[in-house]
């Protein structure tokens, strides 16, 4: 993962072969700043003047972090191990990767004004250490209780680290597969499933997990743990004109690609070296989603993520499926695309329940010293008398529909039930016929009545039984509706000369005389 670079180091190039790191010398450092070519290519200058980092803490499960290395000295906080590996600070496999990776996340430089060493992603950030895996070249790698162990103990470091309130988590590559340089641990590989569990619940509460998507290209190109676990961000590496580096993946996975080949790194006691690896490209991505989590905390995970590939550059057509996922990552469009999201968020978010501390809302005070009624109350009051004025005037509607009683009959008294006539006593004849495609009385029928009106002083004769309501043509019986004959209740027009259904039907009864019409 790491490897010397001979314009930083004189040292042999056997040395990287065999696992040593070179260390640049002091002098040399202030030289480090200018190879930083991904700053400016991914934007990242550019994004300084929306955000820094302040504010967030980004955990890096790695082997260990140099909280004296320079260029993080007062940005890395107290943290774990979890390795049960026993190793401490002092010894030459502790720290080396962890270091190196955390430079490339915050790393704020050093010297007068912080203008030698490197400068990281987010350089405000602050680093929570939690050493979940070995030096690959530990001999304890070999050692096949604790080789095993270190997927437990990635499980471990993401709880741990979600507890201490990082928003942002760097995983470590998988470490039961081999590296650019080193070889693997296979009783570490595959993950497991308390790893699994454990990414879920960081990502339930928010937390973004980025990932390196491992190093295998060139060869087997095994699936890579954590990487390839739902809710990571998986990255691949590119070299400085973005085309994907031989190591990185081409597993579906990648989510976006960073640059990850020959980057120049912090390493334990104030040296550097140049990093080639997925893991430096997924140190990338780590500190501009801790960038985005600065300037705008109330995005979730999800969002972040949509914040990173919606903006990226360079898109290979197939990305999905040759490794390059959606692009490579961009931070100033990044920052851009959170910032619209956070002010949509804004626009939908709710009022706050509680009553704002406004005079407006604070009950007014009678001279009594008890409270009156405030706006909230006078508006329940005037809405209760518009319902009564609507109730009030329905009724009276209904009232004034009610059907008049007929001239002559006596009034009942409240509370007085009405009297039944007798099933033989004739019912009074009805006022008016119904016409023939109306409910009431037609033009007609009202001229027949005034034209046929019996003489002042004759008798009343009962009217005819074809005129009368079928209750009273029953004897005064009736039936339910669903049991009554389904008769025309409307007469057809009598055409000239009569109906063509045959001859008009004679009346049971002769008509009085004086319904005779006149000659």
């Amino acid at each position: 993962m790491l490897a010397s670079f001979s314009r930083w180091a004189k040292a042999p190039v056997a040395l990287a072969a065999a696992g040593a790191l070179a260390v640049v010398p002091p002098a040399a450092a202030g030289g480090a700043r200018h190879c930083e070519w991904w700053l400016r290519a991914l934007h990242v200058t550019t994004a300084w003047a929306t955000a820094k980092g302040g504010g967030v803490t980004v955990a890096v499960l790695d082997t260990g972090v140099d909280p004296a290395a320079p260029d993080l000295a007062g940005s890395v906080t107290a943290g774990a191990d979890f390795t049960r590996s026993g190793r401490g600070s002092a010894g030459g496999f502790w720290g080396v990767h962890g270091t190196a990776v955390a430079s490339l996340i915050a790393g704020h430089g050093h010297g007068p004004g912080g203008a030698d060493g490197i400068v990281g992603i987010a350089p405000r950030a602050k680093i929570l250490p939690v050493r979940v895996v070995l030096e690959r070249t530990d001999p304890l790698e070999h050692n096949h209780a604790l080789a095993s162990h270190q997927p437990a103990a990635i499980a471990s470091g993401i709880r741990y680290a979600v507890r201490r309130g990082a928003r942002v988590i760097a995983l470590p590559l998988d470490p039961g597969q081999p590296t650019v340089m080193h070889a693997a641990a296979p009783a570490a590989a595959g993950g497991s499933a308390a790893e699994k569990a454990a990414v879920a619940y960081a990502a339930a509460r928010g937390v973004v997990l980025v990932a390196p998507a491992g190093d295998t290209g060139n060869r087997a190109d095994r699936v890579n743990y954590p990487a390839a676990y739902p809710g990571v961000i998986s990255v691949g590496a590119v070299g400085r004109t973005f085309a994907p580096s031989p190591f990185t993946s081409r597993r579906p996975y990648v989510t976006l690609t960073a640059p990850g080949q020959a980057l120049v790194a912090a390493t334990p006691g104030g040296g550097y070296t140049t990093f080639s690896s997925t893991s430096a490209a997924s140190a990338i991505v780590a500190g501009i989603a801790a960038l985005i989590k600065s300037r705008y905390p109330p995005l979730t995970a999800a969002q972040v993520k949509d914040a990173l590939i919606h903006t990226t550059v360079v898109h290979r057509r197939g990305g999905r499926l040759t490794g390059a996922g959606f692009g490579t990552v961009a931070a100033a469009a990044a920052l851009k695309l959170a910032a619209r999201m956070a002010a949509a968020g804004a626009a939908r978010t709710p009022p706050p329940t509680h009553p704002s501390p406004t005079a407006a809302a604070q009950p007014t005070i009678a001279p009594s010293g008890h409270p009156v009624a405030t706006a909230p109350h006078s508006t329940a009051i005037l809405t209760l008398v518009i319902l009564l004025i609507v109730l009030l005037g329905a009724s009276l509607i209904a009232i004034a529909r009610m059907p008049a009683a007929p001239a002559g009959a006596p009034e009942q008294s409240p509370g007085e039930d009405a009297e039944v006539p007798p099933p033989s006593a004739p019912l009074p004849p009805r006022t008016w016929q119904a016409g023939p495609a109306t409910s009431q009385p037609s033009d007609t029928d009202a001229a027949y009545r005034r034209a046929t009106r019996p003489p002042a002083g004759a008798a009343a004769s009962p009217p005819a039984t074809g005129d009368m309501p079928p209750a009273e043509q029953m004897g005064g019986q009736t039936m339910p509706f669903s049991q009554t004959p389904l008769e025309p209740t409307i007469r057809p027009p009598t055409a000239p000369g009569g109906p063509p259904w045959g001859p008009a039907p004679k009346p049971e009864h002769p008509p009085p005389p004086w319904a005779q019409p006149p000659n």
